[in-house]
């Protein structure tokens, strides 16, 4: 069987945004909707809602779609240390497995899936340690505050196999 493979800029294949700039004043001990930020993003799991989840008002749900968290959605860490702390670095990449709406905070980023490539596909290419690596080789500042853009992560080039291919 004879697979065609491509190296595309990740822009071809998929969107990276960073989430919305809430106010300090706007984020909750307790509320309706909680925030996601970089330290919710687990390295590979499902995200980590936990006692230090900040929540805004009901308000925010009017907020542009593009920062809502939904089931199945793909989350990268824009801001972490560098590749030698794994679980706290740059590029690391979760994916949201409840049904709860959450909302998405500055420095953490969503992955969308553009036409005719599958989401599933970018969420296992994201958490491949040769994409971790190619993200925090884009990172700039200081080893335990590495900062990479969407546009950084946007031009790296990657093997994409097909629709079909990445299906399977």
């Amino acid at each position: 069987m004879i697979m065609d493979v491509y190296y595309d800029k990740l822009s071809e294949h998929c969107e990276v945004f960073s989430g919305y700039a809430f106010k300090s004043q706007d984020l909750l001990t307790e509320g309706d909707i909680p925030v996601v930020k970089i330290g919710n993003i687990s390295n590979g799991r499902d995200l980590i809602l936990d006692k230090d989840t900040q929540y805004v008002d009901k308000i925010f749900l009017s907020i542009n779609e593009k920062y809502h968290i939904k089931k199945g959605d793909v989350l990268i860490s824009l801001t972490g240390s560098h590749i030698n702390q794994p679980n706290s670095m740059v590029g690391r990449s979760c994916r949201y497995y409840k049904n709860q709406e959450l909302l998405l905070n500055q420095r953490a980023g969503k992955i969308l899936a553009k036409t005719n490539n599958d989401l599933s596909f970018l969420y296992y290419m994201f958490s491949s340690w040769a994409m971790k690596v190619s993200i925090t080789n884009r990172a700039y500042g200081a080893a335990n505050q590495a900062n990479v853009s969407p546009s950084d992560i946007l031009s790296i080039k990657f093997n994409f196999p097909n629709y079909e291919c990445q299906k399977k």
